[in-house]
């Protein structure tokens, strides 16, 4: 087994490794993506509604934050400055902002 694949089955199976790098390339493509367009589709779309709540909330430091851990300092969000600028864009609008803001009660 050559090194490279020994590294590969390596860094595959340690969870926390192993989704760092597969949430990079997808963060990779979103940025490249987002630096020749202001939304998804060009202009504000379903396409933005349907991944802001994980993409947006992330780099905002809205999800995935507890006590001992950050998912936006983990994944290193703040490299991808077209995805912030995305998410910050997309903060701004107030049905967002009016959404983000309501008070679910249980069923």
């Amino acid at each position: 087994m050559g090194i490279f694949m020994l590294t590969h089955l390596i860094l595959w199976n340690i969870p926390s490794i192993a989704m760092h790098l597969r949430l990079s390339a997808n963060w990779m493509f979103l940025d490249k993506h987002l630096a020749n367009y202001q939304y998804m589709a060009q202009e504000y779309s379903i396409a933005d509604m349907a991944i802001y709540p994980w993409y947006g909330w992330l780099v905002l430091g809205k999800l995935y934050v507890g006590d001992d851990y950050d998912a936006k300092t983990f994944l290193q969000t703040d490299n991808y400055q077209n995805i912030v600028r995305w998410a910050q864009l997309i903060a701004q609008r107030p049905a967002v902002q009016k959404a983000e803001n309501l008070i679910l009660s249980s069923i």
